[in-house]
């Protein structure tokens, strides 16, 4: 595929200036994730979760808050956990909807 042919169709690349800024994106688009699991009926229950690995901490992982509806998430929600579940990235006590396990 030539980049003239990939226009239009959604492929687009896009560059970030620094990691923030992918981390941000990436963010965005997985709580849009989780909406449209709720949208699509794929929200039933409490025990559920998608993650999304940080891009600057590999050992890191994006998780959904316990307790959120999946159709209220928000990038201000999601919750950064390493490998045990533990290290939040907000500065409160959180509870996350995941157990994590490190192989």
């Amino acid at each position: 595929m030539t980049a003239d042919s990939q226009k239009g169709k959604g492929l687009e690349m896009t560059e970030f200036a620094n990691t923030a800024e992918l981390r941000r994106n990436q963010l965005e688009k997985l709580a849009a994730g989780f909406r449209m699991f709720a949208y699509f009926g794929f929200n039933e229950g409490v025990a559920g979760h998608i993650t999304l690995r940080d891009p600057e901490f590999p050992d890191h992982f994006w998780v959904n808050p316990l307790g959120v509806h999946f159709s209220q998430i928000s990038v201000s929600d999601l919750i950064l956990v390493n490998h045990d579940g533990k290290g939040c990235a907000r500065r409160q006590r959180c509870k996350c909807s995941c157990i994590c396990y490190s192989f």
